[in-house]
């Protein structure tokens, strides 16, 4: 059975899953990494799209001939009293509210707040909040703040994907870690049987990740929030099928 079947079968198959203690340790690494690619492949496309979105949204925004500030001893300056102003560039509707004192109504998804120290963008799938004082060099005016935006946009492509690779590295980090520690508390219950040793637990729990990884990634994708027990709980309860099916497997064993 080649990498892609056993991969396949392990969505349905539960004698695949329990046959996986046999594989060789490096396909069930690849296996592994394979399975945090595929979960993670939306997630970061979204991701990045969405950043990459922002940026653009917001250099034309600030483009507008109203949206009027700058920035001096880290704080919001703007040259009008009559504040909170709101602006509707096309791109973006930007409100200049140094005191915080617009409300958002629900409806407003493609949002620059202004603040007096912070900016704060809003959109569908992305919100980031950004003190001025990461801007650097004092004072600043708008037409300052448009070239930084153009400077990062000219290497967001390298930025998005060493950010990418280090979310799919973390997480395949952490796919091991949680599988190595559910597999700990499941080896006491084996421990008499000589036969079952941790590494053939082990690769039936990396073996178990792949239908609640990838459904737990792929909605968090398109639900934006999602706790993390939907994640763990469908995952524990697989792995203990899993288990008690090879426990069944080998007492039926005996007794024959």
């Amino acid at each position: 059975m080649n990498f892609f079947s056993w991969f396949r079968k392990c969505f349905y198959h539960r004698q695949t899953v329990l046959a996986s203690r046999f594989r060789p340790t490096i396909h069930v690494l690849g296996h592994v990494c394979f399975t945090v690619i595929l979960a993670l492949l939306p997630f970061c496309i979204v991701l990045s799209s969405s950043i990459w979105s922002g940026f653009s949204l917001l250099h034309n925004s600030l483009e507008h001939p109203e949206v009027s500030f700058s920035i001096h001893d880290d704080q919001l300056v703007h040259p009008l009293n009559s504040l909170p102003l709101s602006v509707d560039t096309g791109s973006l509707q930007v409100i200049v509210d140094p005191n915080e004192e617009y409300s958002l109504s629900e409806s407003q998804d493609e949002v620059l707040l202004l603040h007096q120290e912070t900016a704060r963008l809003i959109l569908p799938n992305f919100k980031q909040e950004l003190p001025y004082s990461v801007l650097g060099q004092e004072p600043l005016t708008k037409e300052d703040i448009i070239s930084q935006i153009e400077g990062v946009q000219s290497f967001l492509p390298i930025l998005l994907s060493i950010m990418t690779l280090i979310i799919i590295v973390i997480v395949i980090a952490s796919a091991f870690i949680g599988s190595s520690l559910l597999t700990i508390v499941a080896l006491p219950f084996y421990r008499k049987k000589k036969n079952i040793q941790f590494i053939h637990l082990w690769k039936i729990s990396v073996h178990t990740l792949p239908l609640p990884l990838i459904l737990y990634a792929w909605m968090v994708t398109w639900l934006n929030e999602l706790s993390i027990t939907w994640f763990f709980l469908p995952y524990i309860g697989f792995y203990g099928y899993m288990l008690f099916l090879l426990s069944r497997k080998k007492k039926s064993r005996k007794t024959n």
